[in-house]
């Protein structure tokens, strides 16, 4: 039987402090955050049906280029949104947020045409599974690298503020 170990209490104080740092991470890079994790849950149904595809069209290796576009991507969507937020947002600005929207869900698809950035040549276009993950992972640290940022930031300024 696995053994867990009792928290202790949460005192007022340390409560107090989690909630302004979870106020001051969502307020401060929330809406990025969704952006970096939206741009990739868009392409999902691309990133899955490629490798299949190439597989059922005979064709073997990687295609890197599918995933290098969600990767720059979900950049651009970032850097775009943390801009966005700086100003007023007009209508055309909004309608620019939906076409990027669908750019984002069907370059994959066009950057699965060339066959450039083919890796892994002799090998099944399933490994493009792993590739993928393996891609990502530069985007993910940063954004984790972000946030930890913004927290360890967030809590400072919230002890100075309070003096704890």
């Amino acid at each position: 039987m696995a053994r867990t170990r009792e928290r202790a209490p949460v005192t007022p104080e340390r409560e107090a402090e989690l909630a302004a740092v979870r106020a001051a991470v969502t307020r401060r890079i929330g809406p990025e955050f969704v952006a970096a994790r939206l741009v990739p849950l868009l392409t999902l149904p691309v990133d899955l049906a490629l490798p299949l595809l190439r597989r059922l069209r005979g064709r073997t290796g990687v295609a890197l280029a599918p995933d290098l576009v969600t990767q720059l991507n979900t950049v651009a969507v970032v850097a775009a949104v943390h801009a966005l937020r700086r100003r007023p947002r007009s209508r055309a600005e909004r309608w620019a947020a939906a076409g990027a929207a669908v750019w984002c869900a069907t370059s994959p698809l066009l950057a699965a045409r060339t066959d450039r950035l083919v890796v892994l040549r002799g090998r099944s276009p399933l490994w493009a599974y792993v590739v993928g993950g393996v891609l990502s992972v530069p985007v993910s640290v940063a954004t984790v690298t972000a946030m930890l940022v913004v927290m360890r930031s967030a809590r400072d300024e919230h002890r100075r503020a309070t003096g704890h």
